[in-house]
Order: C-alpha cells, then structure tokens, then sequence
C-alpha cells in the first residue's frame, strides 16, 4: 500500500487529475495514509480545475454538506453540473437533491426528477429512493405510486436501508402495494439491521402496537432505545412514554423526564408537550407551573395540538402565566382547526 500511495503522489505532484482524485480520497477516508481533510480538499481541488469528474462530483458533495469544508451549495451546483453533463451519477443525484430542496438553486422538482433519473439509469440507489419518493408524491411527475414502488426495490435489492424503509412503508399504508404488516414489519427489520434509526423506532412501534408481529413490551421498548442511541429525536418521546406507563421496562417517571427533556431538547414537539405534563402534575420532578407553560408554549408553537389546547387551558386558568381569555381563546381556536374536540367544547364555553 506504501508503494501505490508513493506512486499516486508521485503522479499527483506531475499533474495527473486521476491519480489527484484518488489521492485525495485517500487522505478524506484515510486509506493508507493518515486521514487528512486539509490535503484531501486540496488534491479535490487540483483535480476539478483539471476538469476530473470524480473530483467535481466528491467536492461538490463536500460543499452542499459542510463536510470539511465550509457550506457553499451554490458552488457545489456549478460543480455537479459539470461533472453530470460528464455522466457522473454521484453529481447527477446531487443536483437532483438540490434542485428538490431548493439549495443553491431555485426549487424545481422537474429537474430534481430528470436528473435523478438519469442517475437511476446508471444504478444509483440513491436517485432510485429519491426517484422513488417524487413519485409516490406527484412531484415533477404525475403521481404513480406503483411506479414509487418499483423504484424503491430497484434500490433496496443493492441493499440500500433508506428504500427498504420506504418499502416498509407502503406496505405498512398500502401505498403502490396492497397493505401488508407482516412484510412491512419484514422490511422494517432489514433496515433496522442496517442500523437506519427511523426503522429502529418504526420496530419499536409495531411491537407496541402489534403491527405485522406480536405485541412485545421489551423488544418495544429495546427498539425505541436503538433508534435514540442513533438520536432519532421521536425515540425520546417513545422511550419517555414507556418509562411513563412502565411498558417493558420498570415505570420510572424520573427516567420518562429526563427522556422527554432529551427529545424536547431535540425538537420534538410531543417530549416538549409530556414535559410540560410532568412539570404540572409533578411527575419525576416537584409542581413548577412557568416550567409547564413554557414547555406547553415551545410544542404549541411547534405545532402541537394537544399542546395548543394545553396552553389555552394555561392562559384560561392563569396557570404559570397571567390569565388572558384573548390568549387562551387563540390557542383553543388553533387546536379546534386540527379538530381537537377538547379545544372545541372549551370555546363553546367561552361563548357562555
């Protein structure tokens, strides 16, 4: 190894874009060499002026991420765009992504389709999973669910964990495929073992509830600990409820509020709303009203119905906050559009 790395330096110092392109994945990835991210952008970039595709594809990936270097999706466009028109299927599937997320470019699903078509067509089982998702959402393209499908097994035969998912999906909703739990529950499995957080907590649900298996406390609850290891947020509510109710492990409201402050810490909506519950009731923690408010405020601004009831229910009461029946009324009303009969019965009452 020693050797083919002297002769790619070798050949790298002479100005040969291949053997630059390699070298630099080598010091990005530290294959035979000490990892190195400085050097490996470097040889990126030596590579890329001398119009190496790989090269254009791999930095411009490094720019839409971050990685190694500073973000700049808008550079990473114009070198995705160079090497796709090369046929690099890498650069083709990044455009694509940009184009679909509105990154560096103007949002436009067709071409976030057309290229990430052309990726399919060479194998990429990435563009297929995204390919996949346009379709099954009609966008770019007229929806064809069965078409989404086709495209996710395309991906999840070469083994990719984000399609088998997707297929787990389908399956489970009976999108593009009739509705099928023990297969959904199957896929779910194969992604899991792949270690795709989000197939984690989607086991963990199906041994709760006994979708496509048998209801399991245990492994519900193994699972859910699985996906918050790979800090799927969602798993935090999950793992909370189940110390909460003591389902599969020894009920623990303590351990459930530091669960629930993990995922509110992450953003979920739901830990915010069972925190804001534990802080008022004084589960795991002593009565604190301001802190029941302020976590009922965070999830009802982040969209939480029950939370948007809660909090009108807070601005009804005065509970850890002044009274305002202006306020609760808002809150009571936004909760009523989502249907929540509670918030509905609670402004009939404000009428009286």
């Amino acid at each position: 190894m020693l050797d083919e790395i002297n002769e790619l330096q070798n050949d790298a110092m002479n100005g040969d874009a291949k053997a630059q392109c390699e070298l630099a994945i080598c010091y990005l990835e530290g294959i035979g060499v000490e990892k190195n991210p400085l050097k490996g952008i470097f040889w990126l970039n030596e590579a890329a002026d001398k119009g190496n595709a790989v090269a254009e594809s791999k930095l411009g990936h490094c720019l839409a991420s971050g990685e190694y270097m500073e973000k700049d999706t808008r550079r990473a466009a114009e070198l995705f765009k160079k090497a796709a028109r090369k046929g690099d299927d890498m650069a083709q599937f990044g455009l694509g992504l940009l184009y679909e997320l509105g990154d560096g470019v103007e949002k436009d699903y067709k071409r976030a389709f057309d290229y990430y078509k052309m990726a399919a067509e060479r194998g990429n089982v990435f563009a297929l999973n995204n390919l996949g998702n346009l379709y099954l959402k009609g966008l770019g393209v007229k929806a064809d669910k069965k078409k989404a499908v086709e495209c996710y097994k395309k991906a999840a035969a070469e083994g990719y964990s984000r399609a088998l998912y997707n297929l787990g999906v389908c399956h489970q909703n009976g999108e593009g495929v009739e509705t099928d739990l023990f297969k959904a529950f199957g896929y779910y499995s194969m992604a899991a073992e792949k270690d795709l957080p989000e197939a984690w907590f989607k086991l963990g649900f199906c041994f709760e509830n006994g979708l496509g298996t048998k209801i399991n406390p245990p492994k519900s609850f193994e699972s859910y600990q699985r996906a918050s290891k790979l800090c799927y947020k969602k798993a935090f509510f999950a793992l909370g409820m189940c110390y909460f109710k003591g389902f599969g492990v020894e009920q623990d409201y303590l351990m459930a509020l530091k669960r629930f402050e993990k995922g509110a810490e992450l953003g979920d909506a739901e830990a915010m709303r069972c925190l804001g519950f534990c802080f008022e009731n004084g589960y795991g923690t002593s009565v604190d009203a301001e802190e029941a408010f302020k976590w009922y405020k965070r999830a009802a601004e982040a969209g939480d119905v029950e939370a948007q009831y809660n909090l009108g229910e807070c601005f009804r009461t005065g509970f850890g906050t002044k009274k305002n029946l202006m306020l609760a009324k808002e809150w009571y009303q936004k909760a009523a559009q989502s249907g929540d009969a509670d918030a509905k019965e609670a402004l009939e009452n404000l009428k009286n």
